[in-house]
């Protein structure tokens, strides 16, 4: 039995990179099975217009870790079920942007949150840009909590964390919030 010249350099380069493609495996695995602590089911809060009337909605996230390592999140809405939308996470100073695609029809949104910092009381605070049930383009604030609350503590909280700017015709995150 010949080995060729080919067998014999394939050999040499398999040997002495068997332990970088072993060790990107175990940080492959340990990336995808490591506990992230956003993991697990949130509740949404904002408020958006239909049908010309305001209306305020809640939504439930799953976020969970992706195949690569990242998180990613599928939104569910009991009142509108065919409204699933699914958002890789990406981190910039900070904040979480996340844009959504609609899985089963075309529309996109975009939100930017406040990092979180774990505690028992477990609130993401942001701005999203989207298109509203009558399709006009709209920006609301939005609170993203860990544990489902009422309604009525949602809207105020809401009322909080975000202010109009009549200078720059902003929306902006209110400081008493972002120090909270």
């Amino acid at each position: 039995m010949d080995i060729s010249w080919i067998q014999t350099v394939l050999g040499i380069v398999l040997g002495w990179q068997l332990p970088n493609i072993l060790n990107f495996f175990k940080f492959w695995l340990y990336l995808r099975w490591k506990h992230h602590f956003l993991e697990g089911t949130w509740n949404c809060y904002h408020y958006s217009m239909e049908n010309h009337s305001v209306v305020f909605r809640h939504e439930v996230w799953e976020i969970k870790r992706s195949s690569f390592g990242g998180l990613k999140i599928t939104t569910f809405d009991k009142d509108r079920p065919g409204l699933i939308y699914k958002t890789i996470v990406k981190y910039e100073k900070g904040y979480l942007l996340l844009n959504f695609s609609g899985e089963k029809h075309s529309e996109e949104w975009q939100a930017r949150l406040n990092e979180l910092i774990p505690s028992s009381n477990s609130q993401m605070r942001g701005i999203m840009v989207s298109l509203d049930f009558d399709r006009h383009p709209y920006s609301t604030p939005l609170i993203v909590t860990e544990k489902e609350i009422e309604l009525d503590e949602a809207k105020n909280l809401i009322k909080c964390i975000a202010g109009f700017d009549t200078q720059s015709y902003s929306i902006r995150m209110t400081e008493k919030i972002a120090n909270k």
